[in-house]
């Protein structure tokens, strides 16, 4: 615990060195994918960025496919948290990521794409950025001008997203 408290006082010095100063840290004891559930509901926060994993692969048996690709805290989080989730790649984040920043949306034809593209634009209008909505049909669907239409009608799509409909299974 020593050692873990240390280290989190080491990155928010790290942090604070960079130039970001408003920081706060908490140390807590318990299953990290609960822990960071729990504070994220109790701080009101309205999307949680976390790594995909360990860099060790999910050994047992039950995980899930996708606890196997993100990890299984990863997994449980974006699964639990009830708020938008982020799962960030391995690579540094330039310090101007989100300026004009592409969103990508992979859209289906039901509710479930809204909250994710309404999300999608938010960000990118924050950001100066733009949204991309990837939808895949098969492939003697691709070119077919109503599927883009009724795509674009559920959305609730302006000129300003782009609606990219690409082959695939």
């Amino acid at each position: 615990i020593a050692h873990e408290r240390a280290a989190l006082d080491a990155e928010v010095a790290r942090l604070r060195a960079a130039g970001v100063t408003d920081v706060a840290s908490e140390h807590i004891e318990g299953r990290a994918w609960e822990a960071i559930v729990a504070v994220a509901a109790r701080e009101g926060a309205q999307l949680i960025v976390v790594a995909a994993h360990s860099g060790e692969c999910v050994q047992h048996e039950a995980a899930s496919g996708i606890a196997k690709l993100l990890g299984s805290t990863a997994e449980r989080i974006v699964r639990h948290a009830g708020v938008t989730v982020a799962v960030a790649a391995d690579e540094p984040v330039p310090r101007d990521f989100c300026a004009g920043a592409a969103w990508i949306v992979g859209v289906e034809l039901d509710p479930t794409s809204g909250p994710p593209f309404e999300t999608a634009k938010r960000l990118a209008a924050r950001a100066g950025g733009r949204v991309i909505a990837v939808h895949v049909a098969r492939p003697e669907h691709v070119s077919d001008a109503a599927l883009l239409a009724e795509v674009q009608r559920q959305l609730g799509a302006d000129a300003a997203i782009e609606i990219r409909v690409i082959a695939g299974p």
